[in-house]
């Protein structure tokens, strides 16, 4: 069984949904002096509190979740076709992509071909660690959760936090991946944890209608 939602806990981690990666580069300034102080992960605990969700609700073809202030959506960059939407906070300091991948294979050998397919993706960071925690529940599917440090040549420090699993049965795999830039956020592990999970806690996941396009 998925253990609940709980944002995780990695020694050395920095933070981040996978759904675009490299593509999260554009837009956001370098700036001086590298901290490793924000990046650093939250110590375990029971469960993380949650803060407001009184900014934009975000539309995307496998669900609807709702932002803090200060999140909005943006544009796609060229290229990206199995990003469904991005998001960034308005200093660009962590951003949220909700990727949609085509799939073959259901139940746990779905899970972990997910899995696969989405560290791949996270190899693309330069000197990524990737971390496999055990698969958590949102919103009542079963999703992997990957935690990821890297660096990124203009922004330095990264922290990511990848939550992916089914959608529409069998046929699709949905992931969402949160990246925090260790330069520029100013939040504290437990509000990066907090956020995440207000956030995740908002997903409404849409009926599956197999008579529309998934992308």
């Amino acid at each position: 069984m998925p253990r609940p939602l709980r944002t995780p806990v990695a020694a050395a981690a920095a933070a981040a949904l996978v759904l675009g990666l490299a593509a999260c580069s554009g837009g956001e300034p370098a700036a001086g002096g590298s901290s490793t102080s924000a990046a650093s992960s939250p110590s375990p605990s029971a469960a993380p509190s949650r803060v407001p969700l009184d900014g934009p609700v975000v539309d995307t073809h496998p669900l609807t979740l709702r932002l803090p202030k200060g999140w909005h959506e943006r544009p796609r960059l060229p290229g990206e076709a199995n990003v469904g939407v991005r998001i960034a906070k308005d200093d660009m300091s962590a951003h949220l992509q909700v990727f949609l991948f085509p799939q073959f294979f259901g139940d746990d050998y779905g899970l972990k071909e997910a899995v696969k397919l989405a560290k791949e993706n996270l190899r693309k960071y330069p000197g990524a660690k990737i971390t496999e925690e055990a698969p958590v529940d949102v919103k009542g599917r079963r999703m992997y959760h990957l935690v990821t440090t890297a660096r990124q040549p203009a922004r330095g420090e990264v922290y990511l936090e990848s939550y992916g699993g089914s959608y529409r049965d069998i046929e699709y795999h949905v992931d969402l991946t949160f990246e925090w830039s260790a330069r520029r956020s100013t939040e504290t592990p437990e509000e990066r944890e907090a956020i995440t999970a207000s956030i995740l806690d908002s997903i409404t996941w849409k009926p599956v209608d197999w008579s529309t396009p998934a992308n």
